[in-house]
């Protein structure tokens, strides 16, 4: 025999918890929605999406800010129709605090390979992580989409890393559809939060293409 219970809210008859005791089902059948709660134990192995932005209109940079926390330590970037107003133009990724106003020394390299041609880049010691370095604006050839990997980003007793892997174009000599890799490491252990998207030239970002930018969590 069942029963329905009606209600629109639930409050416990004493304390704040509400508890579902041991062994039995809260069986969901319609929409359960969390939004503005803090949820715990659902996150094992699995992603959980901790921010998504979009843009379509010209910006001189692109921050996300305060998307890195002690939860979780790996995160993965996914980014898709990134594209800038200027032509051989590189990709930034400057991580840094809250508000970036204070942003990390970063030692990275970049592979970027072609049909005919492969060619390395890096630094040692630079303020930003290079992801991407020679792309076009054309909306349709130049559009930048990929992943950038980052790992313990929040802890300051680890150098945060990533690896990225973007596809685009390239504005060369060769001009054609070019596969980018790389990698880099913060040159000190120091907690960070937040990141920016910049380019090396012009602006990021077009009225005719929607940018997206989405930071899941790796829940170990």
């Amino acid at each position: 025999m069942s029963s329905v219970i009606k209600a629109n809210e639930w409050q416990a008859a004493t304390g704040s918890t509400v508890s579902i005791p041991s062994g039995t089902t809260l069986d969901v059948n319609g929409t359960l929605d969390v939004t503005g709660a803090t949820v715990s134990g659902l996150t094992t192995g699995s992603f959980v999406k901790i921010a998504s932005q979009t843009n379509n209109s010209e910006v001189a940079s692109w921050d996300l800010t305060d998307v890195f926390t002690s939860t979780y330590d790996a995160y993965m970037i996914v980014m898709s129709g990134l594209n800038t107003t200027g032509n051989s133009n590189a990709w930034y990724f400057y991580l840094g605090n809250s508000d970036l106003s204070s942003t990390r020394s970063i030692h990275w390299q970049s592979n970027r390979v072609m049909s005919t041609n492969i060619y390395n880049h890096g630094a040692e010691s630079d303020t930003k992580y290079q992801f991407v370095q020679d792309t076009a604006s054309g909306v349709l050839a130049g559009v930048t989409s990929g992943v950038i990997w980052v790992h313990n980003p929040h802890t300051d007793t680890l150098p945060t890393k990533m690896t990225h892997h973007v596809e685009t174009y390239d504005n060369g000599a060769i001009g054609t559809y070019c596969s980018q890799t790389g990698g880099s490491m913060a040159t000190t252990a120091t907690s960070d939060v937040s990141f920016r998207l910049d380019t090396q030239l012009g602006n990021i970002g077009s009225t005719s293409v929607t940018q997206r930018v989405t930071i899941l969590g790796v829940a170990h």
